[in-house]
């Protein structure tokens, strides 16, 4: 039997940590690229299928959706069986999930297998930041977040070239296959590598998981129908039904010796202003992924220019992280990521009141000015989040930096859906001011931290 590998007291060393790092990094990459590269073939899947756009949409929301529903429990149980063993499971089945979407025949078995492919994926994401906490050394946790955020930001970048290069000379079954080799790969690192952590002593909390679950999901699917103009009473319903739930759910978890929930942790202020300033940034930024392509092209723009426009913002993500995730090591979290939401609100803003006739350049800079921004906030504020938690919670704070994002990239989707709707003529410019003052409200939010951010 393999000997069990516990974490050293700070950090992994040597070349174990670069390989865990390496492992952690293959998941982040295919779960990242996994959304990019199924919207690009959507419109050749309906066609094949004969079906229609609004139905194809369900083969991104059923990832997106299991995902959600799976983060938080996935995460919680890590704790108790071992980040390990949910990370390398998750994999196995997002691959068992990519190996039946290649093989689908219909829509209800692509969904299928791309719901498989969304629980993998909560495993991944679930534990990811508990991994990376569990390699780094306290004194190099902003820089591995920095990393993290990096391969996120790099893989969403290329999803869509790579899935232009292999639709190119093949059909779209072969989008899922290139997802194998990258998880075998992962799995045997991974087997050798990633360390163990000690097992929480708490039993893991089926009712509550289920509660969780039920709730997000609800939350999410109302939130998609009415993103998308479905039917106002069902979505109302979804809503009172998730409302509910998460009123049991609460009542349940309140003053509860071990919550399954970490209300205790929100009382941590730094916790509590960290997740809703990611959550105002997450927001903000699907405010503009959404309406921006349509403003491009209402102004003239073609697909490769409108492609080429919306590039730089993940591009300095990608190029500014890892710099971000070192700075924060070495001066106060807070005070980065305050300047890295001030610079995406001036982008966003100039964004909004873009001249007249404007050309390509006019928005490549500004994309790049709120990329940057984005850039220098994350890897800080996921260090603030994970660094208030205790080590052993950070399973479930894991768990909820991923449901932190999905939730506002929802929300945020939503809200373009109901600006396109409503304000009709003017939509570009109502979405990207209300995207700058979402921005503005999360540096606001992250500059409340300073005066406790010091040494954190």
């Amino acid at each position: 039997m393999k000997k069990k590998r516990h974490i050293p007291p700070d950090g992994l060393a040597g070349p174990q940590r670069y390989l865990a790092v390496a492992t952690i990094s293959l998941g982040t990459i295919m779960t990242a690229m996994d959304s990019s590269l199924v919207n690009i073939a959507l419109p050749t899947i309906a066609g094949e299928f004969q079906i229609s756009a609004s139905s194809s949409v369900w083969i991104v929301n059923a990832s997106q959706i299991a995902m959600l529903v799976f983060l938080l429990p996935l995460g919680a149980l890590g704790a108790r069986i071992g980040y390990r063993r949910i990370y390398l499971g998750g994999v196995v089945v997002f691959l068992t999930g990519s190996l039946l979407g290649a093989f689908a025949d219909s829509l209800t078995a692509l969904v299928a297998a791309r719901a498989l492919q969304g629980i993998g994926g909560a495993g991944i994401v679930g534990v990811q930041h508990a991994l990376v906490r569990a390699v780094y050394p306290a004194s190099r946790l902003g820089r591995g977040m920095g990393i993290n955020s990096m391969f996120v930001a790099s893989s969403s970048t290329i999803g869509p070239t790579v899935a232009g290069a292999v639709l190119a000379v093949a059909s779209w079954p072969f989008l899922f296959v290139i997802n194998l080799p990258l998880g075998l790969i992962a799995l045997v690192l991974g087997y050798y590598v990633l360390p163990w952590n000690e097992r929480a002593k708490e039993r893991f909390d089926v009712k509550a998981a289920a509660m969780t679950a039920a709730t997000l999901g609800l939350f999410v699917l109302a939130i998609d129908s009415f993103s998308h103009g479905g039917d106002p009473l069902a979505a109302g319903i979804e809503f009172a039904i998730a409302a509910l739930i998460a009123v049991v759910l609460v009542k349940s978890q309140w003053g509860h010796p071990t919550p399954f929930l970490p209300f205790d942790l929100f009382a941590n202020r730094m916790m509590a202003l960290s997740l809703l300033a990611g959550q105002c940034a997450f927001i903000g930024q699907l405010l503009t992924f959404v309406t921006l392509p349509f403003v491009l092209h209402n102004a003239g723009f073609g697909q490769v220019q409108i492609g080429i426009a919306m590039t730089p913002w993940p591009l300095t993500i990608a190029l500014t992280a890892p710099i971000a995730g070192i700075l924060c090591d070495r001066f106060a979290p807070s005070l980065i990521g305050t300047i890295g939401l001030v610079l995406s609100t001036a982008g966003l803003l100039l964004l909004a009141f873009l001249p007249e006739g404007f050309g390509l350049y006019d928005v490549v800079w500004r994309m790049a000015l709120a990329g940057l921004g984005y850039g220098m906030f994350s890897p800080p504020n996921a260090r603030q989040i994970m660094h208030a938690a205790p080590k052993h919670r950070s399973g479930i704070v894991s768990g909820l930096l991923g449901t932190n994002r999905l939730t506002g990239q929802s929300i945020g989707a939503a809200l373009a859906a109901l600006v396109l709707t409503v304000a009709v003529t003017n939509a570009g410019f109502v979405a990207l001011a209300l995207g700058a003052a979402m921005t503005a409200i999360g540096a606001s939010l992250s500059l409340l931290r300073a005066p406790r951010a010091k040494g954190a």
